[in-house]
């Protein structure tokens, strides 16, 4: 039986979020072909979805349009303790993903878009975002340096969230010469993109030899 629909376009890393959890939770997520930029603009659509935003997320029970949200929900079925063994534990899960959305999710992308045609290259943004990831990454890699998972034991929402938000990253821009430095997060990184559930729906991470630059338009 369908859990719940995810609305969302092809490869987007924060939908990977919910199918990733949904792998672990032993829970099975419908996601249709969808038209972004059509679909999530009708009437029907922004009723349920006020923001208009993709991925979201429908069942029986409720509407949901925050990636993470829709990620712990999806967590919060099963018996795979997804948010901590404990509710120590899922306070520290929770720490984790306004991390991963404060110190991460902004810069990264203010690095992969212009990449990508979204916004306009701007140098001094550029640079901000590599030293902002950096700093994010020192964090982590001290976080990591005797732990195997950010809490616990083992994977929870945390990880996942952090793999799939990082996945599109490693695969482009995040390349040795930022991130060689960072031992305990490469190791981890790692850990995670080998674990089956993360190749069902990510696909084999093809990590960057160089990092990918920013072209202008001829």
């Amino acid at each position: 039986m369908t859990f719940g629909t995810v609305y969302t376009f092809p490869q987007n890393p924060r939908a990977a979020k919910a199918a990733i959890a949904a792998k672990y939770a032993g829970v099975e997520l419908s996601i249709p072909q969808f038209d972004i930029g059509t679909e999530n603009k009708t009437p029907e659509y922004i009723a349920k979805f006020p923001t208009g935003q993709v991925p979201a997320f429908e069942n029986d029970k409720t509407n949901l349009f925050e990636s993470n949200a829709i990620a712990f929900y999806v967590a919060s079925q099963g018996d795979a303790k997804l948010l901590g063994a404990t509710k120590e534990c899922t306070a520290e899960v929770l720490q984790w993903l306004f991390f991963i959305s404060n110190r991460i999710d902004g810069p990264l992308a203010q690095w992969l878009y212009p990449i990508l045609g979204f916004v306009p290259y701007n140098k001094g943004a550029y640079h901000k975002a590599v030293n902002d990831i950096k700093g994010a990454f020192t964090v982590l890699n001290a976080a990591l340096l005797h732990k195997t998972y950010l809490v616990g034991e083992s994977i929870t929402l945390a990880d996942i969230v952090l793999g799939a938000t990082l996945s599109v990253g490693f695969t482009t821009v995040l390349a040795p010469e930022h991130v060689g430095s960072y031992k305990n997060l490469m190791r981890y990184v790692k850990t995670l993109y080998a674990q089956p559930q993360f190749k069902d729906v990510l696909g084999e991470i093809v990590f960057a030899t160089s990092e990918k630059k920013y072209a202008p338009p001829s």
